[in-house]
């Protein structure tokens, strides 16, 4: 009897070992026909079921640990045309894709067409960059699906239709018998994600909308998608170090010096344009990729108006104003690089706004009065202009040979120092429109190019004609003295070291500091604390946060006596201020003996 009752006990354990066995195996199976089916219609471009519509909802939980809306969408198909509309923070748009492509914002009014269907390089992006990370093998397919651990699934009649729910490790999944796939909940962390099928779309259309379209060219409006996307995944991949080694083109040479590219380009402004151009091709396409068409287009869009078009005409604006040497030496870098000449034109006449800080110290301030000056740059770190960081040595036929901290692509200066110890660094201010004049970096680049004093500068910035409103820090080694500039084109104020403005009401003697805000009162701050102890170790400490912001894209220290510079320049999840400061000495990075250019233009 006992033995009968073990046997029982025995095949009725066995049965529900093997029930629950099925009912998993029975899930991880539907888990994998889910990925498989997914797969398939992402490969193929198409979709479970034509003329859908499938919405989606981004949520993130906020400090109270209740989910907040972020972003929220949806995606319409029918025979003929494909629309993904968005809603992000005030903004409302999308993008449709029949005959024409046609990107749209309905609070700014801004639609933009296509003269064309084509778009080579973002359907590239789609099929020969996204997909290959969706196309797992059966294999790869098995070994997710007993990842994500199914844990429930469930058959039931909702509405007259019968669906599955299947539960597994980051949230849920519904999938009608008859329909195909009805919601994804995904949840992960902080983040929600919601993606479900609705029978009618419930976002403003394009249709719907009483849009004024703007045609564009079609190749434009490829390369501003494509360089949105590629914005868009710059944090997932860590800035990649250059790799070392020397080339050469003509006179110019480029290496790798601690880490950092050092461009060296001599001759006339076409040579230098060419060796700039022909050495830093990749960099020099991908500036212009993410300045003229990634952060062109939210300029387009926020405008109204399409920004390749205003750029060409504010470079005809300020083409009197410009040194015809520069659009020589751009000739150059748009044949060196491959880049079409206007595209060049536009990166380098781009809006320019900063908000950074500069300090000049002296005499009394600094450990053996050495001069010191300072220049934090905050701009732009989320559009990668790290990646393209470039120390560029330049000497042009009869000009003063000088160092500039910038970009690869970039010929204007922001941050700079010449062969007579001038140093020169700068912060934006307001003033959009008045683009009357010459654009500050080059208004900067042309002071290098023919200052040999500190007064020479001065007076280079007062006859010129001058765009916007721009803030300034000159310092002259040669003579141990500094001065902060106020520029916009109707004036030019001078504050000279211990002398107070209105906007830097704080004295510092032997010295001049430009900020504003809480930087500006750290930076006083700080100074005073270690005033008479002050060396370049301790303004990177001066300058280090809050002076340096989030987006600080680099530092720099100079000591134009000795032409020495330290630079320090962003990481991909870093600022710059986080990052090590190399230093570079003059001889070295000319490659060449320092020269020294007189008054009358001659070297000695």
């Amino acid at each position: 009897m006992a033995l009968r009752l073990n046997n029982q006990y025995i095949r009725l354990i066995s049965g529900i070992l093997v029930a629950v066995f099925i009912y998993f195996l029975s899930a991880w199976l539907f888990l994998y026909h889910l990925l498989t089916v997914s797969q398939q219609a992402l490969s193929t471009g198409q979709r479970p079921l034509p003329e859908m519509v499938i919405a989606w909802e981004l949520e993130r939980k906020n400090t109270e640990g209740h989910s907040a809306p972020l972003a929220k969408g949806e995606w319409i198909q029918d025979d003929a045309t494909t629309e993904w509309t968005l809603s992000y923070n005030e903004y409302n748009g999308g993008l449709l894709i029949d005959t024409q492509t046609v990107i749209y914002v309905h609070n700014t009014e801004a639609a933009f067409a296509s003269d064309g269907s084509a778009l080579p390089l973002t359907e590239a992006f789609w099929k020969d960059e996204l997909l290959p990370i969706y196309a797992l093998t059966t294999i790869q397919r098995m070994l997710l699906a007993a990842h994500l651990r199914p844990t429930w699934l469930i058959s039931q009649r909702r509405e007259k239709v019968w669906q599955w729910t299947l539960r597994f490790r980051y949230g849920e999944a519904i999938w009608s018998l008859s329909g195909g796939f009805d919601q994804l909940d995904i949840h992960w962390g902080e983040w929600r994600a919601r993606i479900y099928q609705q029978e009618q779309p419930q976002s403003k259309r394009l249709r719907s909308a009483s849009l004024t379209t703007t045609t564009i060219d079609s190749h434009e409006m490829d390369r501003s998608l494509r360089a949105v996307v590629d914005l868009a995944r710059l944090n997932q991949h860590p800035l990649k170090p250059p790799l070392p080694g020397r080339w050469t083109a003509g006179n110019g040479a480029l290496r790798v010096k601690d880490g950092q590219r050092i461009l060296n380009v001599r001759g006339t402004p076409f040579e230098m344009g060419y060796q700039h151009g022909i050495l830093l091709a990749a960099s020099v396409d991908r500036l212009v990729n993410r300045v003229v068409f990634g952060v062109g287009l939210y300029y387009s869009l926020s405008k109204g108006s399409w920004f390749p078009d205003d750029a060409r005409a504010l470079v005809e604006r300020q083409r009197p104003f410009i040194d015809a040497s520069y659009f020589e030496e751009m000739e150059g870098l748009a044949k060196g690089a491959g880049v079409p000449l206007d595209y060049i034109q536009m990166a380098n006449i781009f809006p320019e706004f900063f908000h950074c800080s500069g300090v000049a110290l002296f005499g009394a301030a600094t450990v053996d009065g050495t001069l010191l000056h300072a220049r934090v740059l905050d701009y732009m770190t989320h559009v990668g202009l790290q990646d393209e960081a470039v120390i560029l040595v330049m000497e042009g036929n009869g000009k003063v040979p000088f160092v500039n901290v910038g970009f690869a692509g970039f010929i204007g200066c922001v941050t700079g120092m010449n062969a007579n110890r001038i140093a020169i660094g700068e912060m934006g201010g307001t003033g959009a429109g008045l683009w009357d004049g010459t654009p500050m970096s080059l208004l900067v680049r042309g002071a290098l190019e023919h200052a040999y004093s500190l007064n020479e500068v001065v007076d280079w910035f007062d006859r010129h004609p001058r765009t916007c409103e721009y803030y300034y820090v000159v310092s002259d080694g040669s003579q141990r003295d500094a001065v902060a500039m106020k520029a916009t084109p109707d004036a030019l104020e001078v504050v000279r070291a211990g002398e107070s403005h209105p906007e830097l009401p704080t004295i510092v003697a032997d010295g001049v500091v430009l900020s504003a805000g809480r930087r500006y009162t750290k930076l006083i701050e700080r100074i005073q604390k270690r005033y008479g102890q002050i060396d370049p170790a301790a303004m990177i400490e001066i300058i280090a946060p809050p002076v340096s912001m989030t987006g600080n894209l680099h530092n720099v220290i100079f000591t134009p006596e000795t032409r020495a510079l330290w630079v320090a320049n962003a990481g991909r999840w870093n600022r710059a201020s986080d990052a090590p400061y190399m230093r570079y000495e003059w001889n070295d990075l000319l490659e060449s003996p320092a020269p020294v250019i007189s008054p009358h233009g001659q070297r000695k």
